[in-house]
């Protein structure tokens, strides 16, 4: 029994390390609008992001299939919204907010 406890732990350690937090800053090039967040997830594969503006909160999921390059879609508190992709390699994505062009990077 000790032996099963011990295993089971030390997975839900393992899983638990898959997973992590990854600073994001990006702003929308027209405008200016800086936004500061957080990816969680893996790059690799997939996860969420929430970035804020002093106008606004995005929240989006992503996805990586080919491990590549992720994409998903952000939506916006102020009814922008749009896709995104990024390299988890680089560490960099570009996204649409409505009409206007957004581009971003991880720590």
């Amino acid at each position: 029994m000790r032996i099963s406890l011990l295993l089971a732990c030390a997975g839900a350690a393992l899983l638990a390390g898959c997973v992590s937090n990854r600073p994001v800053e990006g702003v929308v090039r027209a405008t200016g609008e800086k936004f500061t967040g957080v990816a969680t997830g893996s790059l690799d594969s997939a996860g969420s992001v929430e970035i804020v503006s002093q106008q606004t909160t995005c929240r989006g999921t992503f996805s990586n299939p080919t491990g590549a390059e992720a994409m998903g879609t952000f939506t916006c508190k102020d009814g922008r919204s749009g896709p995104f992709r990024f390299s988890p390699r680089d560490r960099s994505g570009t996204a649409r907010l409505g009409a206007q062009a957004f581009i971003f990077t991880f720590s």
